[in-house]
């Protein structure tokens, strides 16, 4: 189970407790270990199997013990129950951003609002006036916030969650045997921003153990289809996974074909055909349709006289050009990257990490310096103008300490609601450096944000 489906189980489980009147404090408990177990560097189920858990901050022994029931178990009784006592339109409700469980409480109770048509039509009809603070102003908000929700049902994840769903699949597809090459393709090997399924591909001469492994992992939640070499599956977190073996031989070929984007493959196909080549998820064909080659990538781009293109510029704006005029952009990379500007150490309530195990972590990664950015005093744990004081004063001493890399005195400062700043002038004045954040009251007209 990975850390996002832990931590969406302890969100749940905290606005479920919060629906149905639950101790507020157990709500705190759970809302703030979802929070953590989502921003986990590594896997939260590798902490629980070597006894960690408990040295993460906000999870005591409780909330280690309920995550190593729910790793185990693949469910929590008492969220299931509660579930079972909230409709399930309700719970749908949830998932509307701006729109929180004591507003979906209120609406449910007491206007019998049960589901997102019924809200909205609530809005629409002044019936939301009907509660205590929730005029026009605000029934105008929820209705964006639904128009904003429906626009994005068709699951897509940022591309972290993706990637570390794509990196699990493939590494237990890799243990199969028979199994030579596995690679994630489309939008995810493409870098998007957000990745609406996962493509994976495999290399094997016998795909039936491939589809029986891929079937029955544990991410599944629903085999959609399943074919001799195709299945499609998709996760209890929603995102839908397609799968395809292929030969070993038609394995470069294929890979090229399902990265995409479209535009691309449809600009490479097209310059094929004018040099009398065939092109499919196959392989490279001449005219005639005997096969030339298609076992590596590389083939695909060699039979049609260009250098290989990374997979991030394949959009389809100008990188055949480009490539045949040798004047492809060099990607950044991770050796590229100097330094971070946004890294909290345990003064936040969101990390663990010393000051002196960020520094240590920074220079292994070849960083030359590293902001420390703790979130100001309006959060919880977060400094106040005394407390910042003493982190500059910790991070001066480690930097004539330890010289590279070099640690830079930052906060990340809270903007209230009236638009001035969590800490005062004089306190920011001598930083390094300074992130400005809004972190609660979302839901302001869009006049007074803006102001």
């Amino acid at each position: 189970m990975e850390n996002a489906e832990v931590a969406k189980t302890f969100s749940e489980l905290a606005d479920l407790l919060e629906l149905t009147g639950g101790n507020p404090y157990k709500v705190r408990a759970y809302r703030q270990a979802a929070q953590v177990i989502d921003t986990l560097p590594g896997p939260v189920s590798e902490l629980w199997r070597k006894g960690e858990l408990t040295s993460v901050a906000s999870i005591g022994e409780r909330i280690a013990a309920r995550i190593g029931q729910l790793l185990e178990r693949g469910t929590l009784p008492d969220r299931d129950e509660l579930a079972s006592r909230v409709p399930a339109g309700v719970v749908e409700l949830l998932s509307i951003e701006g729109v929180g469980p004591k507003t979906i409480a209120s609406v449910w109770k007491v206007l019998g609002v049960a589901d997102v048509d019924a809200l909205e039509q609530a809005c629409r009809t002044g019936r939301l006036s009907e509660l205590h603070r929730m005029g026009e102003r605000r029934a105008e908000a929820i209705l964006e916030a639904i128009q904003r929700y429906r626009a994005r049902r068709t699951t897509r994840v940022p591309l972290h969650r993706a990637v570390s769903y794509a990196d699990s699949i493939c590494a237990k597809l890799r243990k199969v045997p028979g199994v030579r090459t596995v690679e994630a393709a489309g939008s995810v090997r493409r870098r998007k921003e957000t990745v609406g399924d996962l493509d994976i591909l495999v290399a094997a001469t016998e795909p039936a153990p491939v589809m029986r492994a891929f079937c029955d992992l544990s991410e599944v939640a629903t085999v959609l289809a399943q074919g001799p070499t195709k299945a499609t599956v998709r996760l209890r977190i929603g995102l839908q996974v397609d799968l395809r073996v292929l030969p070993p031989e038609s394995f470069g070929a294929a890979l090229h074909y399902f990265t995409g984007s479209k535009a691309h493959n449809i600009a490479v196909r097209t310059r094929a055909v004018h040099r009398g080549i065939k092109l499919s998820e196959y392989g490279v064909f001449d005219r005639e349709g005997r096969r030339r080659s298609g076992e590596r990538e590389q083939d695909v781009f060699e039979a049609v006289g260009l250098p290989w293109i990374p997979p991030e510029l394949r959009e389809g704006a100008g990188e055949l050009e480009a490539a045949e005029a040798g004047t492809l952009p060099r990607l950044v990379e991770e050796r590229d990257v100097l330094g971070d500007l946004h890294v909290h150490s345990r003064a936040s309530t969101d990390a663990r990490a010393t000051l002196e195990e960020l520094a240590d972590e920074a220079g292994r990664r070849g960083r030359r310096y590293l902001a420390i950015t703790d979130h100001s005093r309006s959060r919880p744990l977060g400094l106040d103008e005394e407390g910042l004081a003493e982190q500059r004063e910790r991070i001066a001493a480690l930097n004539r300490e330890r010289g590279e890399p070099r640690l830079l005195a930052g906060v990340e400062v809270d903007i209230l609601p009236d638009g001035s700043l969590d800490l005062p002038t004089q306190a920011l004045a001598g930083l390094d450096w300074v992130v400005a954040s809004v972190h609660a009251d979302f839901t302001q007209p869009r006049e007074r944000m803006t102001d």
